[in-house]
């Protein structure tokens, strides 16, 4: 292995650096890993200077000329994201998209109770030890199961909503913080005595039962007589398939419901705090200060969210092509600070050979998808030639693209085979999975594509017709059964109706709280549907109109539908400034 510490000295010397021998063999051993020839090896070395010199700049304490082992791990750290595109030029850091391998899994130890993160092999945080109890190991959906009822309960316990034990000298109905028990626990409670039961809402006939890791209980909704009040938490959707946490009584071996909610969430900040500087979603940098001081230093950075881009609509195109006009009309370092995230579907119907006959040539699937993105690279080619050059385009499938998991999430992104030709005119293509977990320097962003309202709505009526069912008419005194019939009317505002899904996701800290429902879960990959500390901003791509609320300090945003009313997120990650807009 070539030795370079000569050459680095030298070079340090020239800049007044002092290295420490361990910082000087690291770096020495990463310019002979990367084997670069006599030109590009002084170049690369010069540039992991130029980082070092901006690092130092950055630092409070700019006069520090000490460069140890630590310091010297994060600046190859930058620069092998640099190498590896993350960079689009100096000044400006782009978007990574991470990948559904290097996701995280986060976990409850059983033992320890604490929680632990198993990063996958080639991740600078990887550590063997890191790695789940055989009981509780990923591929299956009891294991998924027993960690999201594991990190709810958590949650629960810390909120200071619920505690562990019963107190015997608290009021039985006027009890400000209820017990919550497991279904093993409430034989032998006082029938007066109110609890809290965290588990899996399940529908036996029609009858229901509430499922944990210790077994599972009975239910039966109890009705009284005071109108304002509901069954279920009107500000969210519940539905079989939850997991919930129930209050009542428990009774002659039935647990008497007289309330349901979702679990309570935390803030970003309270998750990382309790489980410190570790990273929970993906390609998190190594250097926190020098990547957080690029990313606040980025503020010409922009990301364009257009969600469900049909192409084999002419309509849609012809506004593509007035968008990228406008597009073309930046400038060429504006442009290379854009980023472009397209989110499917992109076709309007279902990718079949008899759905996509007026397409030319098409004999299958693929054909059709090809045909479609080949229009979308002349599109961008000729109406936007710099963005072509220079600018970023992320795609991102949508739930009936023609990808090989249909109805299914995960969902992994598009065949590379059929973006053959698009890539080779666009420069830089990334293809992202569905969920997409898009990374900017510290800024988290998750981006999702269901038909959460239809979904949601559908799980949390059917929950409110079977429970009218089993009471079968014992809401006489006036009750609401369930908010869904009570209160939500189709034809209620979007806002009131995308609140409602909006609370439901970061409540559960899951993109599918219905597993149970329309959309379907690759188990193995459920963690990569978790939400285990809330992403700074959320994307739900459902077809209803656009908008936008923030919710536990998270901003959750529909950017609406391009292909109905060519509306797009114009996004600035550096300050997390959006601004919901439309072509015409």
């Amino acid at each position: 292995m070539a030795d370079y510490r000569p050459q680095i000295q030298q070079l340090a010397r020239a800049h007044q650096y002092r290295l420490h021998p361990f910082a000087l063999k690291r770096l020495s051993d990463f310019l002979a890993e990367a084997r670069p020839n006599e030109g590009d090896g002084q170049n690369l070395l010069r540039d992991l200077f130029t980082l070092l010199q901006k690092q130092t700049s950055a630092s409070t304490n700019a006069q520090d000329r000490f460069v140890d082992l630590d310091r010297i791990n994060g600046i190859i750290s930058l620069q092998v994201s640099k190498m590896k595109g993350v960079y689009q030029h100096e000044s400006g850091p782009a978007v990574q998209v991470v990948s559904l391998k290097e996701v995280p899994r986060t976990y409850i130890d059983p033992n320890a109770e604490e929680v632990r993160v198993q990063y996958p092999e080639g991740s600078p945080f990887f550590s063997p030890s890191s790695t789940l109890s055989t009981s509780d190991g990923p591929g299956g959906q009891v294991g998924a199961w027993r960690q999201r009822y594991r990190l709810c309960r958590r949650r629960c316990l810390r909120s200071g909503i619920y505690r562990k034990e019963i107190k015997s000298n608290a009021a039985h109905l006027g009890e400000e913080f209820l017990p919550l028990l497991v279904t093993s626990s409430l034989e032998g409670i006082g029938a007066q005595q109110q609890v809290a039961v965290l588990g899996l809402l399940v529908q036996r006939g029609e009858g229901f039962l509430l499922e944990d890791l210790r077994g599972q209980v009975k239910i039966e909704f109890e009705l009284d007589s005071d109108p304002g009040r509901s069954v279920a938490d009107p500000s969210v959707f519940v539905g079989t398939g939850f997991l919930v946490v129930a209050k009542g009584f428990f009774e002659n071996s039935v647990f008497r419901v007289r309330r349901v909610e979702l679990p309570p969430v935390e803030r970003r900040e309270a998750v990382l705090a309790d489980v410190g500087p570790i990273d929970l979603f993906g390609l998190g940098p190594q250097d926190l200060t020098a990547t957080h001081t690029i990313e606040k230093a980025a503020v010409q950075s922009v990301i364009l969210f257009l969600a469900h881009v049909h192409l084999d609509k002419p309509r849609t195109m012809q506004h593509l092509q007035f968008f990228f006009q406008r597009m073309q009309e930046r400038s060429e370092a504006e442009l290379a600070d854009t980023t472009f995230v397209l989110i499917g579907n992109f076709c309007s119907t279902p990718l079949r050979p008899a759905a996509v006959s007026h397409l030319p040539d098409v004999f299958d699937e693929a054909d059709g998808l090809r045909v479609l993105f080949d229009q979308l690279a002349q599109c961008i080619v000729t109406h936007c030639p710099t963005g072509a050059t220079h600018s970023h385009f992320i795609l991102i499938p949508g739930p009936e693209d023609g990808t090989s998991l249909q109805g299914f999430l995960p969902q992994p992104p598009l065949p590379a085979s059929v973006l053959k030709n698009f890539r080779s005119r666009v420069r830089k293509v990334s293809l992202a999975p569905n969920p997409a977990r898009l990374r900017f320097c510290t800024h988290e962003i998750v981006v999702c594509r269901r038909e959460f309202l239809h979904d949601l709505q559908a799980a949390d009526t059917a929950f409110a017709e079977s429970v009218k069912g089993a009471t079968s008419g014992s809401n006489s005194a006036g009750r609401p059964l369930h908010s869904s019939l009570e209160n939500f009317n189709p034809s209620t505002s979007t806002s009131a109706s995308f609140e409602r899904v909006a609370k439901t996701v970061v409540d559960s800290a899951h993109l599918v709280p219905d597993a149970r429902g329309v959309t379907k879960v690759l188990w193995p990959l459920d963690h990569t549907l978790s939400l285990p500390a809330l992403p700074h901003t959320l994307l739900l791509c459902d077809s209803t109109e656009p908008w936008e609320c923030f919710y536990k300090d998270s901003h959750v945003i529909n950017p609406g539908s391009f292909a109905v009313s060519t509306s797009f997120l114009w996004y600035t990650p550096s300050d997390g400034e959006c601004n919901l807009s439309n072509v015409e």
